[in-house]
C-alpha cells in the first residue's frame, strides 16, 4: 500500500488521476476506464483502482467546492473537511487576533492545518489514526504530523499545549460502523455531543486549559452547551448550512452569537445578537422571506426582521414578511406572493394551475407531511411556463399555502 501511496503523488501518478477523473465526468465505464489507465500508464490493478477512488473523490470536492488540491483524499475526510472560504475565514480571523500558533488537533487529511499555515501561522498538528496520519504527512509536507491520542495520551498533549497560544479541535460526528449510503457517505451522524469524538466534555475541559481554543461543532448543538464567554458563529453557503465554531472566551471576543453567509459571489453577511431585534408578528404581506438557516440555527431572526424591516408571520418561524421587496442578501431567500390559501390538497392543485405552473418547489416550516410524495401529487397535470414555490407554514395550529415567485437572485 506505501508503494502505491508514493506512486500517487508522482507526476505519473497525478497524470493518472487527471484522465480518470475526466473519465469519470463523461460517464465513462469501469472496466472501460481500467482499461485506458493499463494501456497509458501499464498499471497493475490495485494501481488502477487507487487512481479510479482517488479520481472519484477529488471530483466530489470539485463539485462541492469548485476546486480541489492534488492530495490523497478519503471519504471520511472529505465529509469532515471545511469548505475553504470558512477555513480562510477561521484563519484570517486568527491572524487578525494576533494569534501566530496554533494546535490542530485530529488534523484528519490537514484541510485546517494548511489553511492556518498559509495565514501565516506556525502549526503543529496532531492525527491519531495511522492511516490518516499515513496521508496528512503526505499532504502537508514538509509539517511533521505527530500521531497519538489526544484524549490517552496526556503527556503528549501536554508537550503540545506548552507550544502554542491556541488550539482548534474539530470532533468526529459519524459513526464509523455504521453502512454507506449508495454514493459511498458514512451513515448516521452521531447528535449526542457527549457521544463525539473526542466527547464534548472533553473539548470544555481543554477550553479550561487553553481559552483560546475553536471548536468546530455540528450546527445543531444546544445553545445551552456553549460556555458563556464564548461566540459562537454558524456559517451557510448559498442557503446550505456548513457548520458551528465555537470561539471560547481566551479570544477576548464579545460573547454571543452569530450568523454568517456566503454568496455565489463569494462574500460574506454577518448577522449578530448585538444586533437590533423586532419581535412583530403579523399578516402575509406581498414578499416573504425565508430566513438561511445560519440564522434560524443561531436564534437570530428576529434581528434579521429588524434589519429587513420585516416581520414574522408566527413567532415559532423563520418566515417573515413584508410590504416591499427586499435588497438581495445571503441571510434570506426571498419570495413574492401570487396567492395564499388554507392548505388543502385540491384547492393547492387547482391554484398552481390557475397560475399556470409548470413545475412546484415546496420549502415547509412547520409542516410534518411527506414532502415528497406531496410534490409528486401536486406536479400532475401542470402545464404552464412558471416555477412556483409553494410555502407551507404552519401558523398557530393550521398550515397555510403561500403560492410564489423566488426574487432573489
Amino acid at each position: 500500500m506505501s508503494e502505491i501511496v508514493e506512486w500517487l503523488q508522482t507526476e505519473h501518478g497525478q497524470s493518472a488521476i487527471e484522465m480518470a477523473q475526466e473519465a469519470l465526468k463523461t460517464g465513462t465505464d469501469p472496466l472501460k476506464l481500467a482499461a485506458e489507465l493499463n494501456r497509458h500508464f501499464s498499471l497493475p490493478a490495485s494501481y488502477r483502482t487507487a487512481c479510479a477512488f482517488q479520481a472519484e473523490l477529488r471530483n466530489r470536492l470539485v463539485l462541492r467546492w469548485g476546486d480541489a488540491p492534488k492530495w490523497l483524499l478519503t471519504r471520511d475526510g472529505i465529509e469532515q473537511a471545511t469548505h475553504p472560504l470558512v477555513r480562510t475565514w477561521r484563519s484570517q480571523k486568527l491572524k487578525d487576533l494576533g494569534i501566530t500558533s496554533i494546535a490542530d488537533l485530529g488534523c484528519g487529511l490537514g484541510f485546517e492545518s494548511a489553511s492556518f499555515v498559509e495565514a501565516g501561522l506556525k502549526v503543529i498538528a496532531v492525527e491519531r489514526d495511522l492511516e490518516v496520519h499515513a496521508i496528512a504527512n503526505k499532504n502537508l509536507a514538509p509539517i511533521d504530523v505527530q500521531i497519538f491520542d489526544v484524549v490517552k495520551d496526556e503527556l503528549a498533549l501536554n508537550k503540545v499545549l506548552q507550544n502554542v497560544e491556541s488550539v482548534f479541535v474539530d470532533p468526529a460526528r459519524r459513526d464509523v460502523n455504521a453502512a454507506r449510503n449508495i454514493s459511498g457517505n458514512s451513515g448516521n451522524r452521531v447528535t449526542n455531543p457527549s457521544d463525539w469524538s473526542p466527547s464534548w466534555q472533553w473539548v470544555l475541559d481543554l477550553g479550561k486549559r487553553n481559552p483560546k481554543l475553536i471548536a468546530k461543532v455540528a450546527p445543531g448543538i444546544s445553545h445551552d452547551l456553549l460556555p458563556n464567554d464564548s461566540r459562537t458563529y454558524w456559517f451557510a453557503i448559498r442557503g446550505s448550512l456548513l457548520e458551528a465554531s465555537v470561539w471560547f472566551g481566551g479570544f477576548g471576543l464579545t460573547p454571543g452569537k452569530s450568523a454568517i453567509t456566503i454568496n455565489r459571489h463569494g462574500e460574506f453577511e454577518e448577522i449578530s445578537d448585538a444586533d437590533i431585534a423586532s419581535d412583530k408578528v403579523g399578516p402575509i404581506g406581498k414578499f416573504v422571506l425565508d430566513a438561511s438557516p445560519a440564522v434560524t440555527r443561531s436564534g437570530l431572526v428576529q434581528q434579521l426582521a429588524a434589519k429587513t424591516n420585516s416581520h414574522r408571520i408566527d413567532e415559532h418561524l423563520g418566515f417573515l414578511s413584508l410590504e416591499n421587496e427586499p435588497d438581495d442578501s445571503g441571510l434570506f431567500t426571498s419570495y413574492e406572493v401570487l396567492q395564499t390559501l388554507e392548505f388543502d390538497e385540491k384547492k393547492i392543485a387547482q391554484a398552481l394551475k390557475a397560475n399556470q405552473a409548470y413545475d412546484v418547489q415546496i420549502i415547509a416550516r412547520g409542516y410534518r407531511g411527506d414532502i415528497d410524495a406531496l410534490t409528486k401529487q401536486l406536479k400532475k397535470g401542470l402545464s404552464g411556463d412558471k416555477l412556483v414555490c409553494l410555502l407551507l407554514a404552519r401558523i398557530g395550529d393550521k398550515t397555510t399555502a403561500i403560492l410564489s415567485q423566488r426574487t432573489s437572485s
